[in-house]
């Protein structure tokens, strides 16, 4: 059995089980344990199965892990993300920010910016960038209000946001899958997201190093869309290969790793290409 095909049968066991072990798989496939552990390690770093002990168990779509849930995860990594994105808009820019830990971050270092339009669905953003010391003009999108995102989602965001244009659409996200498609947790944030997208001429995403090469439920965009990606560290080769086909300006925090993979042209206003 070539490797490919190999792989391909441990996830359709897994699917099967819903849990299995080195041991089985070896059984099974007629390999070496040591050849099983090497494909779900491969297999776990496209984000199509995690490993666990002795192991491995689907990747969970339909809700984000708790521990990631904490906005002290990665608390370092998203303060450097947002301080090198808020150096990418300067005064005159107008743009959508929705709501994140991430962009949290993003927005207080983005009030020190003058001049700036910001639409955001997140009170979090709004408070920061609209008390900050640059005069920010700061709209804050109405909406079914989430307490413990401190965030709008619903129909009324949705509509609110169709009657602006911005420059930028700047999006925190919770996964980048092995397949080049951006996606999140929960139905509403996506379609949000997806909004935004749509009345933004560049789209920045903001994505520290866990969000890569892992799945989540709901669909955001592909990376045909992405205009820049600004993390704290390289993802894997087989995603970085696929940002750099795409035309993605990828942009690590703190200068670390190699130059920003070459831009494309800007693309044309959503309303040109839908």
């Amino acid at each position: 059995m070539i490797p490919e095909h190999r792989r391909t049968r441990i996830l359709e066991l897994l699917t099967a089980r819903q849990q299995t072990s080195v041991n089985d798989l070896a059984d099974d496939l007629g390999v070496s344990r040591e050849t099983v552990r090497r494909d779900l390690g491969l297999l776990e770093e496209d984000g199509l199965l995690r490993k666990v002990h002795g192991g491995a168990v689907p990747v969970q779509t339909g809700a984000e892990p708790v521990v990631k849930l904490s906005a002290g995860q990665q608390r370092l990594e998203k303060l450097a993300i947002g301080e090198r994105a808020a150096a990418l808009f300067t005064a005159g820019d107008s743009l959508f920010v929705d709501a994140g830990t991430t962009t949290a971050a993003f927005g207080a270092a983005l009030a020190r910016v003058e001049g700036l339009t910001v639409i955001t669905n997140s009170l979090d953003v709004a408070g920061r960038v609209g008390t900050g010391p640059g005069e920010n003009k700061v709209f804050v999108l109405g909406g079914d209000f989430r307490a413990e995102a401190l965030e709008t989602v619903g129909p009324v965001t949705i509509e609110q946001i169709e009657g602006f244009r911005a420059d930028h659409a700047v999006l925190t996200v919770g996964a980048i899958d092995a397949a080049g498609m951006v996606c999140d947790f929960n139905l509403e944030e996506a379609a949000v997201a997806r909004a935004m997208i749509r009345q933004a001429r560049d789209l920045t995403i903001l994505a520290d190093h866990t969000k890569f090469a892992r799945s989540a439920l709901v669909k955001i965009c592909t990376l045909r869309e992405v205009r820049r990606v600004v993390t704290d560290s390289l993802p894997g080769e087989r995603l970085r290969q696929l940002m750099q086909d795409a035309g993605i300006e990828l942009i690590v925090a703190g200068g670390y790793g190699p130059s920003p993979l070459p831009q494309r042209r800007r693309r044309g206003h959503p309303s040109n290409e839908r």
